[in-house]
């Protein structure tokens, strides 16, 4: 209902991203998504709103006789916080699936384009086409060298240089898992500019190593790193990490040299192979401390 003066815009789109979603999650705040739609609500505002929904007799919506004449008011409240969760936030965000995230207050829209609302603005369109145009240049540099050393894996390229530096198991089963590199060098960065890339609800996410739950696990939060474990099998589905194995290799760390093995990282410093260790250096070093790590492009 409304009195609507004029229609400014109107046009068909498709269907949403989630467009049979409805789930309530508890997280850093109360999460409400509906379709497309999430709203975020502190506790006691989300409590207060769930104590007015449970007052509503169902029989009344069923049994209402309706048409554009007829109206019955089912909640009037006044009594909510002034401000909302997230009050004065307007963001506009490009993901990493592809799809763009609107966030308006505390509540987030999901569209798979910008131009589902119209939006053209070619100052935020120009730093995309950038990154699509450098991502097609490195890719035609990728074909180049693949051409021209198309006999050469990057299994022997990682054994000719750092043959006494790489466990030669793990190297052999994650370059047959991974696409070849183009270019790769050895460097020192302190731990603090290291990420790891996790598993969260929303997909993958970028943490500094101080947030991980490895990291957390080792100051005591057992909790934090058991709970993620089952969260990323389900997910995966396979039993890859638990506390038993995460004990076992901290034991090998401690008496063996698979500590001085090299962390790698891809070019965004992101952790391809090694956040467990990672994790140790820091909580037995600092975050300052600076390790010799591969980097691969």
């Amino acid at each position: 209902m409304g009195r609507t003066v004029k229609i400014l815009k109107k046009t068909s789109i498709p269907a949403s991203l989630c467009n049979t979603r409805f789930t309530v999650e508890l997280c850093e705040n109360v999460h409400l998504h509906y379709r497309n739609i999430r709203l975020e609500f502190k506790k006691d505002e989300f409590l207060h709103i769930l104590n007015l929904l449970q007052k509503i007799d169902k029989n009344e919506i069923k049994n209402f006789s309706y048409n554009n004449y007829n109206f019955k008011l089912l909640i009037e409240d006044f009594n909510l916080p002034s401000k909302c969760e997230y009050d004065k936030r307007l963001q506009i965000e490009w993901q990493k699936e592809g799809h763009y995230h609107i966030h308006y207050r505390n509540c987030r829209l999901e569209f798979k384009k910008l131009r589902e609302i119209g939006f053209h603005n070619i100052q935020f369109l120009i730093p995309m086409l950038r990154y699509k145009f450098s991502c097609i240049f490195l890719n035609l540099q990728k074909k180049i060298f693949l051409t021209i050393y198309r006999k050469k894996s990057t299994m022997n390229l990682l054994q000719k240089k750092f043959n006494n530096q790489i466990d030669q198991v793990w190297a052999k089963d994650f370059t047959s898992k991974n696409p070849f590199y183009h270019h790769y060098r050895l460097s020192y960065l302190p731990l603090k500019k290291l990420k790891a890339v996790l598993f969260v609800k929303e997909g993958l996410w970028t943490y500094p190593l101080n947030l991980t739950p490895q990291f957390l696990y080792l100051n005591g939060d057992k909790e934090a790193y058991r709970s993620y474990c089952e969260f990323k099998d389900i997910r995966e589905g396979k039993d890859k990490h638990n506390i038993a194995r995460f004990e076992k290799l901290l034991n090998s760390i401690k008496t063996s040299e698979k500590l001085h093995c090299l962390i790698v990282i891809n070019q965004r410093n992101e952790i391809l192979d090694g956040l467990h260790r990672a994790s140790f250096l820091m909580y037995k070093y600092g975050p300052e401390h600076k390790i010799l790590v591969l980097k691969l492009y």
